[in-house]
């Protein structure tokens, strides 16, 4: 993209999630005291309670911390895992056993059950938590090397990180067409990194969402679902095997057509679908820093995880 278009994404990236922020503020701010609540010193009495008993013995009793406990101890010695069967219910045990193996190696190479857990408390404490899903090489150090594997992320502070497009209903979010992923940085990391200044951004990036503090400047991975029309075609060779063709296919060779009609091939049917692609942005408060391009996948890789959840007056709620 041109700085143009970047500018202009850059815009509608900061209307999108003051949209989204200003619907979720309040409940996400119930969930962050909720989680303060129970785990910091002293924020029993934190807000007006503060202020009222300012020169009177305040006293703190962590029932609450106790059940959070004794509910992530049980989750502990219970945990829920992974289980791959045939989609096809044919019992072909070997591939479904295959795929668990992977997994398994997966989940540990990549310290997931930290993940797990953080989302889970997290969850428990004040009502949402959450991980994500990267990739990683298998080796870094060796540029001959391009294996790569799946890495399971956790996401801290999951009520003040991650936001979903409005219009995403389903509880893991697998309808979501935008996503806002928050990382706060501090401001000489951030120079260091990205060789921007936010002390020259202009004062007011947001109206409702201060993306530079003196101590953070906050970066987004901004994920966007794009639907591409997609043409899949079924071709019927000489020797009556059926082939199937994409519009990638015809697009990467041009002359594939005239191809398999010299080679005495018939178009049986074609079919118009939609195809989903994920395509990523990393950005601040002043400009998009890179576009990483389409990643891999069909949803965002972004997990939400929720102590309990429903929905009042269109507003998604949650608690812990």
């Amino acid at each position: 993209m041109n700085d143009e278009e970047k500018s202009a994404l850059h815009a509608q990236a900061i209307r999108e999630f003051d949209e989204i922020y200003e619907g979720v503020r309040d409940q996400r701010e119930q969930c962050r005291q909720d989680r303060r609540f129970f785990s910091i010193d002293g924020a029993q009495w934190e807000g007006p309670l503060a202020v009222q008993f300012e020169n009177k013995a305040k006293f703190q009793v962590d029932k609450v911390h106790l059940s959070v406990i004794r509910i992530f101890s049980e989750y502990r010695n219970n945990r829920i895992t992974v289980d791959f069967t045939p989609k096809d219910g044919l019992g072909n045990d070997e591939i479904a056993d295959y795929c668990d193996g992977m997994f398994r190696a997966d989940y540990v190479d990549s310290r997931a059950e930290e993940a797990f857990d953080n989302a889970f408390e997290e969850a428990v404490g004040g009502g949402l938590g959450g991980w994500r899903l990267s990739t990683e090489y298998v080796d870094e150090s060796d540029d001959e090397d391009e294996r790569q594997r799946i890495v399971f992320d956790p996401i801290f502070d999951a009520d003040t990180s991650i936001y979903f497009d409005l219009g995403a209903k389903r509880q893991d979010k697998s309808d979501a067409t935008k996503c806002f992923l928050l990382t706060g940085m501090p401001v000489d990391d951030y120079k260091e990194e990205y060789g921007d200044d936010p002390t020259s951004w202009p004062k007011r990036q947001s109206d409702q969402f201060s993306w530079s503090t003196p101590d953070f400047v906050y970066v987004a991975e901004y994920f966007v679902v794009e639907t591409v029309p997609h043409t899949v075609e079924v071709w019927l060779d000489v020797a009556g095997d059926e082939k199937r063709y994409t519009t990638e296919h015809f697009e990467a060779d041009p002359g594939l057509k005239g191809k398999l009609v010299s080679l005495g091939s018939k178009l049986l049917r074609e079919k118009k679908v939609k195809r989903k692609k994920v395509r990523k942005y990393i950005m601040s408060g002043s400009q998009i820093l890179e576009d990483c391009g389409i990643i891999a996948g069909d949803f965002i890789p972004v997990v939400p995880v929720y102590g309990k959840r429903w929905y009042v007056d269109g507003v998604e709620r949650c608690m812990g």
